[in-house]
C-alpha cells in the first residue's frame, strides 16, 4: 500500500514550462527527505496552476490561490476545505508553520487524528510587526495563534537552535535542525578567497557585496544596502552591489536611481539552485539585513563559501555571526558604518571562523539528525521508514 505525505506551507511557487518549480526552496533534495517517510509526496503550496503538478513520479504539486486574511472569506473556506481533504487523503502531514496553509493541514490533522510534524521556521511577530501599520495591528494575534499552536504540537523541528523556540515553545518531541543544504568549498578555493580579502586592502578592485534573496520581498532588505551605499559618499565607488534573485527590479533601482547610487547596483536575476555555490565565489561579503527571519539558508550558504558576513540582528542570525558582523535591525547606517571601515577589518579571520563554523551545517550530518527524528516520530505512531529510502 503506498503511503502519502502531505507537505503544507505558503510558498509561491511558480513552474517553469517543464512544470519545474522556480524555486530556490524546492529541489529533488527536498523530495527525497520527505520520501524517507512515505513513498509519494504531496506539496500543497500557493500558486496558479490549476490542476495537479506532477514534478516527479513520486511528488506532485497542488496549488492554492493567493489567500489574505478577512479579504475574501469564501474563497478562504474554499481553500481551507481543499486542505482539509487533501490531508484525509494523506497518511502523514508536514505542516510548515508559520504559514495559513500548514495551520490549516495542522488542525485538520488533529481532527482526523492522522500523525503530523511541525517544522517552524520563521517568526510571524517579526515578519509583521517590520512590515507595515496594518502588520503591527495584526501581529499580536499572529503570535498568539502560532504560540498556541506549538503548545499543542507532538513533534516539532525548529530551524533555529534556541531563537523560535524561545517565543513559540513546544511542550513535545523537538529537535533543531536548519534545512539548509550546504556545498562547502575545497580548501584550495578557500585559500584563494583568503588571498583576495587580503588584497582588499591594497584598493586596486572593487569590493563586491552581495545578496540573494527575492528582489519583492522587502523584509529582506536589499534597500538598507543600497540606502548605506548613497551615506557612503565618494567611497562608494569601492563597492559593487549584486542582486541574485528573482522578482521585479523597478523599485530597487528606482531607490538606487534617487540616491545617485544606481552605477553600484548590479541585478544579477535569478540563479539555479545548483549554481548558487558559483554565484557565492564571486562575492566578498555577503549582506543579510533582513527585518525579520528564521535560519537564513543564505547566510550558511555564503558561510560555507567562505564570504565575509553582515547580518542584521535579527532571528536566528546571531546564533551564526558575532560581532562586528552583527548590526541592528533595520539601521543602514550600522551598515553604512562597517563598510566605511571594511578594509580596518579582520576579514580574513572573519572567512576562516566562517568557514569553520558552516561545516556544522554539513548536509550529511543535518540528514542523519533529521532522520534520527523521523524515526522517532514514525516510530510514536507505528510506522517503520518507507520502503526503499
Amino acid at each position: 500500500m503506498t503511503r502519502k505525505l502531505l507537505f503544507a506551507h505558503d510558498d509561491k511557487v511558480t513552474l517553469d514550462p517543464d512544470n519545474r518549480p522556480v524555486s530556490y526552496n524546492y529541489t529533488r533534495g527536498l523530495v527525497d527527505r520527505y520520501r524517507y517517510m512515505a513513498d509519494h509526496v504531496t506539496f500543497a503550496v500557493r500558486g496558479d496552476a490549476h490542476e495537479p503538478v506532477a514534478w516527479f513520479p513520486d511528488a506532485t504539486f497542488i496549488c492554492l490561490p493567493d489567500m489574505k486574511h478577512g479579504r475574501n472569506l469564501a474563497k478562504m473556506r474554499k481553500s481551507e476545505g481543499r486542505v482539509a481533504s487533501l490531508v484525509a487523503d494523506h497518511d502523514l502531514v508536514v505542516a510548515r508553520l508559520p504559514s495559513l496553509i500548514g495551520s490549516w493541514a495542522l488542525k485538520s490533522a488533529w481532527k482526523m487524528d492522522k500523525p503530523v510534524l511541525v517544522e517552524f521556521v520563521g517568526c510571524p511577530w517579526d515578519a509583521l510587526w517590520n512590515h507595515s501599520l496594518k502588520g503591527k495591528l495584526v501581529a499580536p494575534y499572529f503570535r498568539a495563534k502560532n504560540r498556541r499552536l506549538m503548545r499543542r504540537t507532538s513533534h516539532a523541528l525548529y530551524v533555529t537552535e534556541t531563537f523560535l523556540q524561545k517565543r513559540y515553545p513546544s511542550s513535545g518531541e523537538q529537535i533543531a535542525c536548519s534545512d539548509v543544504e550546504t556545498v562547502m568549498a575545497d580548501r584550495r578555493l578557500f585559500e584563494s578567497r583568503l588571498r583576495r580579502l587580503n588584497g582588499i586592502r591594497e584598493g586596486d578592485k572593487p569590493i563586491v557585496l552581495g545578496t540573494i534573496a527575492n528582489l519583492d520581498v522587502p523584509y529582506k532588505g536589499h534597500d538598507l544596502v543600497i540606502r548605506a551605499l548613497a551615506a557612503l559618499g565618494e567611497a562608494r565607488h569601492r563597492f559593487v552591489y549584486k542582486l541574485i534573485g528573482p522578482g521585479e527590479q523597478s523599485r530597487l533601482q528606482n531607490l538606487a536611481t534617487a540616491l545617485g547610487v544606481v552605477d553600484q547596483i548590479q541585478f544579477a536575476g535569478p540563479c539555479p539552485r545548483e549554481n548558487i555555490p558559483q554565484a557565492l565565489d564571486g562575492i566578498d561579503i555577503y549582506l543579510q539585513p533582513s527585518r525579520q527571519e528564521g535560519l537564513p539558508r543564505a547566510v550558511i550558504e555564503a558561510m560555507a563559501r567562505g564570504c565575509v558576513v553582515i547580518g542584521a540582528r535579527t532571528g536566528g542570525i546571531p546564533e551564526l555571526l558575532v560581532d562586528p558582523w552583527i548590526v541592528p535591525r533595520g539601521d543602514w547606517r550600522q551598515i553604512a558604518a562597517r563598510l566605511r571601515t571594511v578594509e580596518t577589518l579582520p576579514l580574513a579571520e572573519a572567512a576562516s571562523r566562517n568557514y569553520e563554523k558552516a561545516h556544522e551545517f554539513d548536509m550529511d550530518v543535518l540528514a542523519r539528525k533529521r532522520r534520527d527524528f523521523y524515526d522517532g516520530f514514525l516510530a510514536d505512531h507505528g510506522l517503520m521508514p518507507a520502503i526503499g529510502c
